[in-house]
């Protein structure tokens, strides 16, 4: 996600009934990177933070 790869990472697939939202990430997945989001650039910016 977002240019990275995790392994072992635990994921769960649910249709949300909504053609415009592409997936939700959780802070599980975010506390490990640095990110700013552009809303009207429609971009984020995705660092990671450890090893």
């Amino acid at each position: 996600m977002l240019g990275f790869t995790l392994t072992s990472f635990p994921i769960n697939v649910f249709d949300l009934g909504h053609d415009d939202i592409d997936g939700l990430l959780g802070m599980n997945f975010l506390s490990d990177f640095n990110y700013e989001i552009r809303s009207s650039e429609h971009r984020i910016l995705v660092e990671k933070t450890g090893p």
